[in-house]
This record gives structure tokens, sequence and C-alpha cells, in this order.
């Protein structure tokens, strides 16, 4: 009989997850005091929580999850260091305490960190057996044809292989990425400031320590890895077996290989994080045929980890569940049991996000992008005229071929959907196609919801896990090849623009290189260099796309938008390597006073740049 009443593993349990809660909230006041009340609350759900003893005392029993829990939560602990370290509080606090806040704050998180570690190793033992279990015994290791098909472990290792070779030339290109230069070279993060707390605490553990060296390749490598996971998980959640057809794979490609998520894999710190919350959106759906209680805990913490790694896939989980709700109902599924899917999903999803909210998310605005949201009256408008935009870009982006693809695929997974359904056609080709522009609505995330969304490459790859959910539905089996194909095609194709703006990243990077020393070169040679007093030198204008790179996006329109800027003036990542990495002798930075508003004589003039300067000033207008 399962036990209700209060006993000293279950109080444990209760001390721990409220002290986790404080290791992971930021240092200010409204996180900490909803904190509080979740704290209460999660309290008060482990009370009446219906379990017997010997299960808590044996899932707090295993040393290798306790180990587990340690590094992580020693992880956090170096979070939890960065965050409070400037508290004032905390520093008024030390000093009644007669001690240095750079005492308190480390030994205080320590002790937090030990505290949560049975908390966090029953929730990691439990759920990782679980996972296992069902893994070994209740899923079926043929096609439904009966043929052996490639099995899930083999299938992991090919589409790894594949997404490698698909960004083997972004890795031979050795191309740092917008904020790379200046993370590279002095090693921070800085990620917190958009609530990307668990990105910072695995980079912790990636880099081994808290300084963030330039260890590429192995965070885009550990990246793909990931993405195959993923990929193969999602093959595994909706086909509900082990073994997958050529084609089944081929459709997962789009997961690795889609344009926008190429602008993810492109960054050489960022990557191995916005791959893992593509892994968490996956992941919580191994558990939904478990308790209720049980699942919607792992799709409150699937979100969670979403929205702490990277915030652009918060779509993702709620269009597999639509998907598998859609196949549920279209099998004949009990209407009650396919509610209750829905329902719990929904619980943990909108649990999730409202706990990241109002306890770990502090308010951004980094000019480009802000976490706020409209009012109420222009939320809906707001939201469908971002989403109207994200479309466009879409448009514009994609090759006319590809576009055709994608419209194939989308029938592909309508047709499919409709003659592999036991329902009335008519009432399945309605709930398909339902199904289908819900998770259009929802692919970006909550991203068309804000303010001032983002709408660079890396924040749509929730597209392309769509068109992998197209190509997953229209694979399925061994028969109607035809709908089969647009997804094969199109994942070919991804992986050869893969290659392709890996080589534009290649060329890009040499002739930044090559304008960037004709500069040098041209300053070097003037008198105000000579006399060892600091001159300001301010760069204004681009260098653009390399000639090569101009011809090559007009074929692939893609390349204009994934290709960055990488020597210009205005922007403090398009010109970090110019001033910290040459070494520049009486070179002052001074980004405060703009020269152009300045009436300075032209000192210099060439093809390449005209170079004006007076009285210790220098502007370099790059052409």
């Amino acid at each position: 009989m399962k036990d209700k009443r209060l006993f000293p593993e279950k109080g444990l349990l209760m001390l721990s997850g409220g002290t986790f809660l404080l290791l992971i909230v930021p240092a200010w006041v409204p996180g900490f005091l909803w904190c509080a009340a979740a704290a209460v609350i999660l309290c008060l759900c482990l009370w009446r929580l219906k379990v017997p003893r010997d299960t808590i005392r044996e899932l707090l029993s295993k040393p290798g999850y306790a180990a587990l829990a340690l590094l992580v939560n020693g992880a956090l602990w170096v979070n939890f260091c960065h965050t409070w370290a400037d508290s004032r509080k905390i520093t008024a606090l030390a000093g009644a305490l007669g001690m240095g806040a750079d005492v308190l704050v480390p030994l205080c998180g320590a002790l937090l960190a030990l505290a949560a570690a049975p908390a966090v190793a029953c929730v990691l033992c439990y759920y990782i057996s679980a996972g296992v279990s069902d893994y070994r015994e209740g899923k079926c290791g043929t096609l439904p044809s009966g043929k052996p098909g490639v099995p899930m472990g083999k299938a992991l290792l090919i589409l790894f292989a594949v997404f490698v070779l698909g960004i083997s030339a972004i890795l031979l290109a050795n191309f740092y990425y917008m904020d790379d230069s200046p993370r590279a070279a002095m090693g921070y993060k800085q990620w917190d400031y958009f609530s990307r707390y668990l990105s910072t605490a695995l980079a912790t553990l990636v880099h081994g320590g808290d300084y963030l060296a330039d260890a590429a390749p192995l965070p885009q490598l550990l990246a793909m890895g990931i993405l195959a996971a993923s990929g193969v998980l999602m093959l595994y959640i909706v086909y509900d077996r082990t073994a997958f057809s050529w084609w089944e794979l081929a459709a997962v490609v789009c997961v690795g290989l889609n344009p926008y998520m190429l602008g993810c894999v492109s960054f050489r710190f960022d990557a191995p994080y916005m791959a893992l919350s593509v892994l968490a959106s996956v992941v919580p759906l191994l558990y939904r045929n478990r308790r209720p209680a049980a699942y919607i805990l792992a799709s409150l913490l699937g979100i969670l980890a979403v929205c702490t790694s990277y915030q652009a896939a918060a779509g993702i989980f709620p269009m597999l569940v639509m998907l598998l709700a859609l196949r549920m109902w279209n099998r004949r599924e009990p209407w009650r049991k396919v509610l209750a899917f829905v329902l719990s999903s929904a619980a943990g999803w909108g649990l999730g996000l409202i706990f990241f909210k109002l306890v770990i998310m502090i308010p951004a605005d980094a000019g480009y992008v802000a976490n706020s949201l409209p009012g109420i009256k222009e939320l809906i408008p707001n939201f469908f005229r971002n989403l109207i935009r994200y479309y466009a870009l879409i448009r514009t982006d994609f090759k006319p071929f590809w576009l055709v693809l994608t419209i194939l695929m989308a029938a592909g997974f309508v047709l499919r959907s409709i003659l592999g359904s036991r329902r009335n056609k008519a009432a399945a080709a309605a709930a398909t196609v339902t199904a289908l522009l819900l998770m259009g609505l929802i692919c970006f995330g909550i991203y068309p919801a804000l303010a001032t969304p983002v709408f660079a490459p890396r924040a749509m790859y929730g597209f392309g896990i769509l068109l992998a959910i197209f190509g997953i539905t229209a694979a399925e089996g061994e028969k109607n090849i035809p709908c089969k194909v647009p997804a094969a095609v199109l994942s070919w194709l991804f992986l050869v623009f893969s290659l392709t703006y890996g080589n534009a990243l290649r060329v890009q990077k040499d002739y930044t290189t090559f304008r960037t020393e004709l500069v040098i070169a041209a300053l070097q040679d003037m008198a105000e260099f000579q006399s060892g007093e600091p001159v300001t030198v301010q760069l204004a204008g681009s260098i653009g796309q390399a000639p090569v790179v101009k011809n090559t996006a007009r074929n692939c329109p893609m390349l204009n938008r994934l290709v960055p800027e990488t020597f210009a003036g205005g922007d403090d990542l398009t010109q970090y390597g110019f001033y910290s990495y040459y070494d520049l002798r009486n070179v002052v930075w001074n980004p405060d006073i703009d020269l152009r508003e300045m009436d300075l004589p032209i000192l210099k003039d060439t093809m390449y740049h005209t170079i004006r300067g007076e009285d210790g000033y220098i502007l370099v207008e790059l052409k």
C-alpha cells in the first residue's frame, strides 16, 4: 500500500527540493519571493504524494546518481556565485557576519549544492531508470513489415556521421561567428543576461572551469551528437519502435542540418546548449505513458531546460504533442486518453513557462531583442504581425525548389495522416489540417508574442523541426514512396547547402583578414603612430561580403542572413578582432564619440578604404 504520511526520507526530499530552488533562483527580489511560494507548493505536493518509503530509499541509495547530482549542482554552484556576488544585500550580510562577500557567497552556494543533491539524485534516478526500462522492455525492434531495419544505436551513429559531414566545412573554416570573437579573447559567459542559466552551468563542465577557453570543435561536435540523439528519439517516440528504415532516417536529417540550425551550430561556444534545447523538448515525451504527475513534472523540467538553454525551442514540445495526439486520435484511441495526454502536456508546458517567467527570468532588453510582452490589447495583433514576418523571411531565405519541396512535404504529411487514419476520412482531413495549422503557429515558440523578438536565423530552427515532423509522418513504413521522396531530397539539399555555407565562411574569413591587414598596414606608416601618443581610431562603413560570397548568395539567398558582418564600424562584434587581435600600438577604442561628425581631412584614399585624421583622431572609412 502506498504511503501518504510524512516520514524522514520524504521530509529530506521536501527540504532538498526547496533548497534546489534556492540554488537556481537569480539575485532579484521578485524571483526570490516567487521561489519561496514555489517551495511551499513543492513541499505540499511531496507531502501529499502517495509513494512507498522503500521506493524513496531505493532512489536515494544509488551512489552513481548521487555523484551525477553533485556534478550538476557543482556547475549550478558556479552560477550561484556569479549571480549573487554583486548583491548589495549579500554584501551587507557578509559585513554583519564579519566576512567578505567573496567568502560568504561560495560558502552558501556550496551548502545549497550539497543540500539539493538528494532531490536531484532522486529525480535523475527515477527518470533515467524509467527510460532505460521502457527501452529494454516495451518497444518493437523491427519495421512494421517484420524486416529488421536500422537499430537505434546504429541509427544514432549514422545520423551523427551525417551531421558531422554536414558541418565539416564549418569546422574547417575555423570562423569566429559573431560574439565568438570577444568570448574567445576574454573567456566570459554572460548568458545570464538572457536567463540562460543552464547554458552557463553546462559551459563550466564542458570547458572544465569558469573561464571559457576556445575548445572548438568540441562544442560543435557535442551539438551534433545532441541533435543526432534528438532525431533518433523523435523517431523512437513517434513510431514506438527501436528500428527504422533508411527513408525514416533521411527524414530527420532536417533536425540538424536545416539552414536555421546552422546559424546555431556556427557558434563555437553556444552550439551545444542551443542543441540541448531541442533534446530537452523531446525527452519529456519518453514519459508520456507514466503516471500523470511524473509526466507533468518531466514536461515542466523539460521546458525549464529549454528556457534556460535557448528559448527559441519553446514551440518544439507542443508541436510533437500535437503530432502524437493526432496519431492517437487516428488510431481510434479513447477520447479521454487523448484529452488526458494533451491536458497533461499543456499543464507541464504551461507550469514550466510560468515558473520560468516568475522565478528565473530577469527582464532583459538588448535593443535587437527584449523578453517583454506587449499590452493585452496588442498581444494577438503583435503575435500575428511577427508570425507573418517570420514566414516572409522563410519565403526569401529558401530557394524556390526548397519551397516546393516544403509544400510537398506538408501535403505528404496530410495525405499519410488521412490514409493511415481509422476515422472517417473527412474528419481525419479536418483534424490533420487543424494540427498542421496549429504547429505552424507554434513552431517559432513564444518569440512571435514578444514585443521585440529576434528574427536572426538562429531563432527560427523550430521551422526545421516542423519540416522533420512532416518528413517523419510521410516517411513512415515502406509503402507510398512518392510521399517519402520530398523529405529525402530536401535533406540532401540541406546537406549540400551546409557544405556550401561552411565554405562561404572560410572565404569570408580570408577576405576579412585581407581587408583588416590592409588597414593596419596603412595605419602603421602614418606619422600619428610614431610618437607614442595614444590615437583614437574609429571605423565606419563595412567591407560587406566577399565577392565570392556575393556571387554564391545570388543562388543561395540564405547566405545573406547566415554569413554575418565581419569588419565594419558601429558594431562591437564586427570591430573586436581589429582592436583586440593585432596588438595595435597606441590605438584607443572610444565608442563614446562619433568621428563621422567631425570634419576630418583626408590623409589617405585607396580603392578599399579612406583614412581621415587630425589631432590624435583617425577615422577609417571602409568601402
